[in-house]
């Protein structure tokens, strides 16, 4: 937490390599007890060797935050195998030249409504609210901004407890988290069920995001079961497609802001256009 609030995260992988080992080391993390695999050949041996010499693991505090309690323990690991597989088929480049023109569509509502109206924007809150849109989109097929304002509250709660002490009493962030983990997680299950429905009276039979084509093609049993489990895999896309997305886009436009040379500032009518020389 320390090496992380002074902005040097990595210093706690540089030191202890530096003390123990440059290929892997054993410490603890937010109370769990980890072994930190460090370079290329580390991440080799992890992702080559799932099911055979490690398996998928969520520390505790993640759990609380993350997953129904009733659900806990339940999924078994080829179903989990078999999602992660599917997930792979929604990412594969013939599949992705689908989503480049709802990107665009995307960023050019978001540019028009929060940028363009304002002489100065506060451009990372705005990023995390255009990334969160975006994923709703690819993710669910969620065009209705209100809906998306309806995750963006507990989600904001969400996302600073994974780096915080795991002390649950009231006033923590990770306290926060966790209620904010259940507002979230149950807000997608109702959507997942709503998605069923659709998708049984035959609205959705063509629909290429990941909600409906993983209930369509993922293997539903029709267990409440499945449907948590669904919502928490949302769940989790959401999350990491959320703030590693929106701090790089936010390094690329300070890089530009300190090089005004590269870009011109365009104004058509009440429009904004930000354009490479």
């Amino acid at each position: 937490m320390t090496a992380g609030r002074s902005g040097r995260p990595e210093k706690f992988v540089k030191d202890r390599a530096a003390w123990h080992s440059s290929d892997v080391f054993r410490t603890n993390l937010y109370g769990a007890d980890m072994a930190v695999f460090c370079g290329a050949s580390g991440n080799k041996f992890l992702f080559s060797s799932e099911n055979k010499y490690v398996s998928p693991w969520w520390p505790d505090s993640m759990k609380k935050i993350f997953t129904f309690p009733e659900a806990l323990g339940k999924l078994k690991n080829e179903d989990a195998k078999k999602r992660r597989s599917f997930m792979l088929e929604f990412l594969k480049p013939e599949a992705l030249r689908h989503y480049i023109p709802v990107m665009d569509s995307v960023t050019r509502d978001h540019l028009a409504t929060d940028w363009s109206p304002h002489k100065e924007v506060r451009v990372f809150p705005l990023l995390k609210s255009y990334t969160l849109a975006l994923a709703c989109r690819l993710f669910m097929n969620i065009r209705d901004p209100e809906i998306v304002r309806k995750f963006a509250d507990p989600f904001a709660r969400v996302a600073p407890g994974f780096v915080t002490v795991p002390i649950n009493i009231p006033g923590t962030p990770f306290n926060r988290a966790v209620e904010g983990g259940k507002v979230l997680r149950q807000e997608l299950l109702d959507l997942v069920r709503r998605r069923k429905m659709e998708i049984s009276e035959g609205k959705d039979a063509n629909a290429r995001d990941f909600l409906s084509r993983l209930l369509l093609e993922g293997g539903d049993d029709g267990t409440a079961l499945y449907e948590m489990d669904t919502s928490t895999k949302i769940m989790g896309l959401l999350n990491a497609s959320h703030d590693t997305t929106s701090t790089s886009i936010t390094a690329i436009v300070n890089y530009l802001a300190q090089f005004p040379h590269v870009y011109e500032r365009v104004h058509q009518g009440n429009k904004l256009q930000i354009r490479l020389r």
